[in-house]
């Protein structure tokens, strides 16, 4: 059996959404839909108005509480939606030559050029034909990378590359 949604379900739940970005710690169940079209409110509050202000009412004509968005409003509900964005990790590139393989932890050990500093990482399968062919040999990788002050301790291989002349 379908539940029959009314205009006083929206109504509530439009008022509880609005409630969550109240809060301190925004509730995590808000739809990226609603958080998207709260946002296009404040398209309007920047052109036209410092706030926009509405009443409901319950299927009796009541009016509940007005409920005011404003431009502080539209900012929590942008913080909230920039806080479930994936990280956007930066990519560094080293070049070194592969000295240790474990295929099925998917782990590399490698040398670093200059220096030979070695620096532990980690790989995904797609990777693994090149990374055989490249055993021994120089490469270039480009990934996140884990440092400890100065010194490279680890990367997560995102992409691996031989440099000219190496094959």
């Amino acid at each position: 059996m379908q539940r029959k949604v009314t205009t006083q379900d929206v109504v509530d739940r439009f008022d509880k959404i609005l409630a969550a970005f109240a809060s301190p710690q925004p509730a995590a169940e808000v739809s990226i839909g609603a958080i998207q079209a709260i946002e296009a409110l404040g398209q309007v509050i920047r052109r036209e108005a410092a706030a926009i202000e509405y009443s409901l009412y319950d299927n009796l004509g009541q009016a509940a509480s007005p409920i005011r968005v404003t431009a502080e409003t539209i900012d929590r509900v942008s913080r909230v939606r920039q806080a479930r964005r994936p990280t956007q990790a930066k990519l560094e590139t080293l070049e070194g030559t592969i000295t240790a393989l474990d295929l099925v932890e998917q782990k590399l050990v490698m040398n670093l050029h200059p220096g030979g500093e070695r620096v532990k990482g980690t790989f995904s399968t797609l990777f693994q034909p090149t990374l055989v062919e490249c055993l021994g040999r120089t490469v270039r990788w480009q990934g996140v990378v884990e440092r400890r002050g100065r010194r490279t301790v680890s990367i997560r291989v995102e992409s691996v590359e031989a440099p000219d002349g190496e094959g």
